[in-house]
């Protein structure tokens, strides 16, 4: 059973006509007459970049004022917790899982499968339930090695 995602995040409150106003410089003040077209260049490029990488889904409504609201959010440098948003979306994708579609930020979730470490736990935090597990990556994983800035390098060459 997939765990139910009850709260929402403090970005999602905001007001959509002040969201919209500030996104278009004032062309459009709200929902009814907005269009993508109304956003300014830069945040045309940010919505299609959250579009396809943040917050990715079909093109309803409700995920239109979702991506506006969390751009909103993110040009004035409000706090997102980013880490909890794709827990979400990753939860929400399993709830469905007779949908075909693909997996959500696949490179984001590859890389801290990899990368990963062990957590220890904070002073005054409740104690850890089991143990953890690594996850091992395949073979062609294994032929890879990190550079001196930790990039990833092929051996060949």
């Amino acid at each position: 059973m997939t765990p139910l995602v009850e709260q929402s995040h403090p970005w999602e409150d905001a007001d959509l006509s002040q969201a919209i106003s500030f996104l278009t410089a004032g062309r459009c003040p709200r929902w009814e007459t907005f269009s993508l077209t109304y956003l300014l260049p830069q945040y045309l490029c940010l919505y299609k970049l959250c579009e396809l990488n943040w917050l990715p889904g079909f093109h309803v409504d409700a995920m239109i004022k979702k991506r506006l609201r969390f751009l909103f959010a993110f040009v004035r440098n409000k706090a997102i917790d980013f880490g909890r948003l794709v827990y979400d979306q990753v939860v929400e994708m399993c709830r469905d899982s007779e949908a075909d579609k693909k997996i959500v930020l696949p490179n984001f979730i590859y890389q801290t499968l990899i990368l990963q470490r062990e957590i220890l736990a904070l002073p005054g935090d409740e104690p850890l339930i089991g143990e953890p597990h690594r996850i091992e990556g395949v073979e062609a994983d294994l032929s890879l090695r990190r550079g001196r800035r930790g990039r990833i390098n092929s051996e060949s060459g």
